[in-house]
């Protein structure tokens, strides 16, 4: 666009996972027993690389702050990096009973996000994030920064709660609407999957990027005959 090239020669194809391997096969209550998290604590969890743009600093301090006010909350963080030292430190000021765990990376993150009963995205710079991608796929209720892609992902109110970055009022608020509101989490969520494997499934990418190849084999055709 910064080229000028006419809008009509512009494709976006959108990232894609694989809408069966990520499917829900169980409740958060087995998902919580098969990777031992406890069953009558409020499971948050997120999954990136350790890097401050990722926002991971806040998203603790959210979840403390709601640990002050009474709510039953556990946060597991999955991924590694290099703010890894300064989360430790984090968490140990503020904590010592273990409900806010980092966990390092994972093989297999799928029954991690089928155990949350909310995945969190703090970013505050973002492509199409893969992460948010399997979460929906997994009916996970999901509440992600307004960056990047993830509008095309998150609709307010309809698959999930979309926030302002580094707005601290809006994640705490975000939060607490999940925890008092399930139903309409679990009807976010079930949203969130229609919408994956609607538009962002293999399948869907394979027929947008045909659909592109078809498109020009068509035009080439015209002109070639145009030509002659």
């Amino acid at each position: 666009m910064r080229l000028r090239i006419p809008t009509e020669r512009l494709h976006h194809v959108p990232n894609a996972i694989d809408v069966e391997h990520f499917r829900r096969r169980l409740d958060p209550i087995s998902a919580k027993e098969a990777i031992q998290a406890r069953p009558d604590r409020f499971l948050i969890g997120s999954v990136g690389r350790l890097s401050q743009e990722k926002g991971f600093d806040r998203l603790i301090q959210a979840v403390v702050l709601l640990q002050q006010q009474g709510f039953p909350l556990d946060l597991w963080i999955a991924g590694d990096g290099p703010e890894r030292g300064e989360l430790t430190r984090i968490i140990g000021q503020h904590t010592t009973d273990g409900s806010i765990r980092l966990l390092g990376q994972m093989a297999d993150l799928r029954m991690f996000y089928q155990a949350m009963n909310l995945f969190v995205l703090n970013s505050t710079r973002e492509g199409l994030p893969n992460v948010l991608l399997e979460a929906l796929a997994l009916e996970t209720p999901s509440i992600a920064t307004k960056v990047g892609g993830v509008p095309d992902l998150i609709k307010p109110g309809k698959t999930g709660y979309l926030i302002e970055p580094q707005n601290d009022i809006e994640l705490v608020q975000a939060i607490r609407s999940a925890i008092s509101t399930p139903e309409l989490g679990a009807e976010m969520a079930a949203a969130g999957r229609k919408n994956i494997v609607e538009q962002f499934a293999f399948d869907a990418r394979m027929k947008k990027i045909a659909k592109i190849y078809r498109d020009l084999f068509e035009k080439s055709t015209r002109w070639n005959s145009k030509s002659k």
